[in-house]
């Protein structure tokens, strides 16, 4: 399979990935490490193809307990599977890319110089699932029917989405969207009269800077019913 992605405004043309590695990670404040979670998915088959969770102290305190042993134990076994299953990735996706590619700036954890994507802030969803601007991973999934049996743990968080992919048949063109380069704009309506389009097209208020505001691509801008101008990064 070799779909190409011509995007706009760029001259290079990209493969649209195959490997995608769903991440995701859980400060378990009670036992005082991060919880790593990530599963490698095959996009052109829909299909898991294999997974790996761990925890990590967050604490340079070590005291030789026996519960911090296990936890150093767990992520020496843990470490080099989850780097081998990025060397595998071409694409590295999470539902909040912002927090999560945070956490992976933090050693032990390998550095990720793979691009990635946020599905909450970069895919569109199709507009029957309803879903609210500020949905969480398990709004997503309950969308799309995956039961949600367990929350705020990093591997069930990865087997959500990873079942979300797999009853997707438009995966291909959410990811090849999202992929589009995009940039901050605001929106030039009025803060009372015209709210409910700026909300309705996925927008959000910003009270510090009284606007609503959203990332899109130029295909994004170019179909809304109202002026936007870009807000300099």
């Amino acid at each position: 399979m070799d779909t190409r992605i011509e995007f706009p405004c760029i001259a290079e043309t990209v493969a649209l990935p195959e490997n995608l590695l769903i991440v995701s990670t859980e400060l378990l404040d009670s036992i005082n490490c991060i919880e790593i979670g990530a599963i490698l998915f095959d996009l052109p088959h829909r299909t898991i193809i294999t997974q790996v969770t761990f925890p990590l102290p967050r604490t340079s305190n070590i005291d030789g307990s026996t519960n911090i042993n296990n936890l150093i134990l767990n992520g020496k076994i843990g470490l080099p599977c989850l780097s081998s299953l990025l060397e595998n990735a071409d694409l590295i996706i999470s539902h909040d890319v912002t927090f999560h590619r945070q956490q992976f700036r933090i050693k032990p954890l390998p550095v990720i110089n793979k691009p990635w994507l946020c599905t909450k802030k970069d895919i569109r969803w199709p507009i029957e699932k309803k879903l609210e601007p500020n949905y969480t991973i398990y709004d997503l999934a309950l969308a799309y029917h995956v039961p949600v049996w367990s929350t705020n743990r990093a591997l069930f968080e990865c087997l959500y989405l990873s079942q979300v992919f797999e009853r997707c048949p438009e995966l291909e063109a959410l990811i090849q969207n999202g992929l589009e380069p995009r940039q901050n704009y605001r929106a030039q309506i009025s803060k009372t009269d015209e709210s409910d389009l700026a909300k309705a097209a996925g927008f959000t208020w910003n009270p510090i800077e009284s606007v609503w505001c959203r990332r899109l691509s130029a295909k994004e801008v170019i179909a809304l019913p109202f002026p936007v101008e870009p807000i300099p990064d």
